[in-house]
């Protein structure tokens, strides 16, 4: 999927044409598509449409900001049998350094950024017939952690005149938050490996 992302941010910019770049703007907002591929097999990959902000700095360094919400459904093994156990929603809210390169109407940057992850499951219900069939217990309920996140990340983009911009981006997203289960039988915990890659292209307007 991160393939044909970048060639159709490649044939964009390509078929764009000539322009002044956005150099006094300093905030945009627009649209973005992402695609979120989990390393983890027991975990789904996610693709979304999302909005895109663009704080423009200066090249050199400076700092950034990241929101790479995305959900997953993720199974686990219960009595034996691989079980969908949920959905689980992160909202993770990070920010850190970037260096930025410039030259002319492309500019490129590298930042790595860190923050806090909301997270919320929704159990299938099957989980829970897991568990009384195989298990034996009842009353199961089954929650989910917030949790520390960190993601690098390389981003390019294209300024197609002083109000448009395009931009194609990967990065990985670390993320380990832990599902925690009660029932009759005891609390059991399972810490959950949702890192994923982060592939994105967007366009933004600017406003400021």
């Amino acid at each position: 999927m991160r393939l044909p992302l970048f060639l159709a941010a490649a044939l964009f910019v390509g078929a764009a044409p000539p322009a002044l770049a956005q150099t006094d703007s300093s905030i945009a907002l627009g649209l973005s598509f992402a695609v979120t591929t989990p390393t983890n097999p027991d975990a789904e990959s996610n693709s979304r449409p999302g909005l895109l902000l663009r704080l423009r700095n200066s090249p050199g360094l400076g700092s950034a900001v990241g929101f790479q919400w995305f959900t997953s459904a993720v199974r686990t093994t219960i009595a034996g049998e691989e079980t969908y156990l949920g959905r689980i929603s992160v909202r993770p809210v990070m920010a850190g350094p970037e260096y930025i390169w410039e030259r002319g109407r492309v500019s490129a940057s590298v930042s790595l950024q860190a923050g806090y992850a909301f997270t919320n499951i929704r159990d299938t219900g099957r989980a829970k017939q897991v568990y009384e069939s195989g298990l034996g217990v009842s009353g199961v309920g089954i929650g989910a952690s917030n949790a520390f996140a960190w993601c690098p990340n390389v981003s390019l983009w294209f300024d197609l005149n002083p109000r448009y911009a395009v931009m194609a981006s990967v990065g990985y997203l670390g993320i380990r938050p832990t599902v925690t289960t009660t029932s009759s039988g005891g609390t059991t915990r399972e810490r959950v490996n949702l890192g994923s890659v982060v592939t994105s292209i967007g366009i933004v307007y600017a406003i400021f």
